[in-house]
């Protein structure tokens, strides 16, 4: 036997065992991705360690609604980094484990309103685009009324 014909046969069996796991990793991703997102809907909580990958899988798959109007993303993401610490060595801390809600951003000091110049330059910018449109569109109304050899009331 030639060693071209086991290089074919080897390639031939590794493509071919290459195509069986394709369909079985793609299965697993869906089910990956739906147990971290029920895992986040039984309590609010990602309470179990997942592979990496179910996270990002449930993170890229969520709907827009559940993305929208739940905690969920930020929920997945911050066990996703939890997952990521605890597989690198870094011991997570029990306010990592409780996963708290993010600390509020200092309040920001109000604004005086009280003097003349509060005023806002757009409303400065948007007047002053008003009043260009007004006179373009009064150029462009006299410009066609003056035209020579129209019949109407301008002659």
């Amino acid at each position: 036997m030639s060693s071209r014909l086991v290089v074919v046969g080897l390639v031939i069996l590794v493509g071919t065992l290459g195509l069986a796991v394709i369909p079985a990793q793609a299965n697993a991703a869906p089910q990956c991705r739906e147990r971290v997102i029920s895992d986040w809907s039984d309590n609010g909580r990602v309470d179990r360690i997942y592979p990496l990958t179910c996270y990002e899988a449930a993170i890229d798959s969520m709907p827009p609604d559940l993305r929208d109007y739940t905690d969920a993303h930020e929920m997945i993401t911050r066990a996703l980094t939890l997952a990521v610490r605890t597989r690198s060595g870094a011991k997570p801390n029990a306010a990592a484990q409780a996963q708290t809600p993010p600390v509020a951003a200092p309040a920001v000091a109000a604004a005086d309103t009280s003097a003349p110049a509060s005023l806002p330059a757009a409303l400065f910018v948007l007047g002053g685009i008003t009043l260009t449109m007004l006179v373009a569109g009064g150029v462009g109304y006299l410009g066609r009324r003056a035209k020579p050899g129209r019949d109407g009331p301008g002659r």
